[in-house]
C-alpha cells in the first residue's frame, strides 16, 4: 500500500429522526453536530473526502468513511510524533518496542 497522509476532518454531521414524533419547534432549534474523524486520506475531490481505517492486506481497508465536502469545515494534515524532533530527543533512550507503545499523533502545524 502506498504511503497515505493521516488527516483529521472536522465536519458537521447530518441528522434525522425515526423513532418517535417530534414537535417542529424542537427540530428547528436543533443544531448540526460538529464531528471529528481521523484516518488515512484515501481520496479527496470537490465532491467528497474518503478516509480509511484499519488497513486490510496490501491494497484494502476494512473500514472507510465518505464525507461530502459541503459538510467539511476543516481538514488538518497530521504527522506521527516519531517525525517530530522533540519526540525523538525524549524517546531516544527507550527501546524500539517502547517507542511503538508511545506512538501518538500531533497536528502538523504544531
Amino acid at each position: 500500500m502506498k504511503e497515505l497522509s493521516i488527516v483529521e476532518v472536522i465536519w458537521f454531521d447530518a441528522q434525522a429522526g425515526f423513532s418517535s414524533p417530534v414537535e417542529i419547534s424542537e427540530i428547528i432549534n436543533d443544531k448540526p453536530i460538529l464531528t471529528k474523524s481521523v484516518g488515512y486520506l484515501i481520496h479527496k475531490d470537490e465532491e467528497k473526502i474518503i478516509l480509511g481505517f484499519m488497513g486490510w492486506g496490501e491494497e484494502s481497508f476494512k473500514h472507510w468513511q465518505m464525507i461530502p465536502m459541503g459538510m467539511v469545515k476543516e481538514i488538518r494534515y497530521l504527522k506521527k510524533l516519531t517525525e517530530v524532533k522533540e519526540f525523538k530527543k525524549v524517546t531516544s533512550s527507550y527501546r524500539p518496542a517502547q517507542k511503538l507503545v508511545r506512538l501518538r499523533y500531533k497536528k502538523e502545524d504544531e
